[in-house]
């Protein structure tokens, strides 16, 4: 499911709002919103074909989408990463590992197992990796120099598409931060990969700026800060 960039920001603020409301979902804690670079995790490993990016995200880590139809308004980040990849490499056993979220305000049970193995059958295929998802992530993987301004879609579609299947992305993608271990730590893995943007903070536009948008957590935040 996509929305134009602004629509996104006021419904995840929308979300934050709603998520703030409820305490609970299948004991699981909904509160954590995503990062953005999460949610790039999510497509990077659907173009892989590999769901290893997937166990780097917070297992608590929500996208949510109100206005959708009932059954798809929330899910937790991994199970929707795993579920990618599950169409994408026509392979029901990840299936096992999606499981729904859902709170007093918003319905995610459509995201289950049942479901994922039912669209593999259908010959279902998952959505497309957009631009700037490959920009920052050819970024941290030094496929580009971290002081290069940000370059045209095409090219960065390119570039990641030469390099995206092949052994020597899978070995740098396993360095990449592991959200797992607290949003704090990946934090610092982000910034080590990246020395150019930890080393001189003033410089914080093009990629810089990317890597900071794309790990602040909160909605409200990211759209003060970022606009998105």
């Amino acid at each position: 499911m996509k929305y134009s960039s602004s629509a996104t920001s006021l419904i995840a603020i929308a979300c934050s709002l709603l998520l703030a409301a409820t305490t609970s979902c299948e004991g699981r804690d909904p509160r954590e919103q995503m990062t953005p670079l999460e949610y790039i995790y999510k497509g990077v490993a659907r173009e892989m074909r590999d769901p290893m990016l997937c166990y780097k995200i917070s297992p608590s880590a929500t996208d949510s989408y109100p206005l959708a139809t009932s059954g798809i308004q929330i899910m937790l980040v991994r199970s929707d990463c795993l579920d990618d990849v599950a169409l994408a490499t026509r392979n029901p056993d990840l299936c096992d590992e999606v499981v729904p979220v859902s709170t007093s305000l918003l319905d995610g049970s459509a995201i289950n197992a049942d479901n994922c193995r039912s669209r593999i059958a259908s010959g279902r295929n998952p959505d497309g990796i957009i631009g700037e998802d490959r920009e920052l992530i050819l970024r941290l993987l030094g496929y580009i120099s971290e002081s290069e301004p940000v370059g045209e879609s095409a090219d960065r579609a390119k570039l990641f598409n030469l390099h995206a299947r092949s052994p020597d992305f899978s070995r740098r993608a396993a360095e990449l931060p592991d959200f797992t271990s607290g949003i704090d730590e990946a934090r610092n893995d982000a910034y080590m990969l990246l020395p150019y943007c930890r080393d001189n903070p003033r410089t914080r536009d093009g990629g810089c700026k990317l890597l900071d948008c794309a790990l602040i957590r909160d909605a409200e935040d990211r759209f003060a800060q970022c606009g998105y």
